[in-house]
């Protein structure tokens, strides 16, 4: 069992999310790893490196925590993803979206709306 902080990833252009994640380390260490990993999540290292070119770059803030399993992080971070999405924040994240991400940011904001 771990403390799991799940964040969120904001624009300081826009001040929306657009992505949502989980770590069991420090948010500034987690920030640090965004900005120099380069993983398979392309829009999102895209944004990142886009940010660094104007000088700028993502707010990380704290949205929830857990003390779990990671598999107990990683539902409570779908449950904000999807909370974010229905919100109308255009997230980036690719895990935990089936299929084509318009389509699916449609069907939950749909569902958010009672249609």
């Amino acid at each position: 069992m771990k403390l799991w902080t799940i964040y969120a990833l904001i624009c300081p252009i826009t001040i929306s999310a657009k992505y949502i994640g989980i770590t069991s380390v420090t948010l500034k260490k987690r920030l640090q790893s965004h900005l120099h990993e380069k993983d398979h999540n392309l829009e999102k290292v895209q944004w990142i490196d886009w940010l660094h070119s104007q000088g700028l770059l993502p707010i990380i803030i704290p949205i929830d925590s857990i003390i779990g399993t990671i598999l107990q992080a990683e539902q409570m971070e779908q449950y904000w993803v999807y909370e974010y999405i229905k919100a109308g924040h255009d997230l980036l994240n690719i895990k935990h979206i089936p299929g084509s991400r318009e389509l699916f940011f449609e069907f939950l904001r749909n569902q958010s709306k009672g249609l």
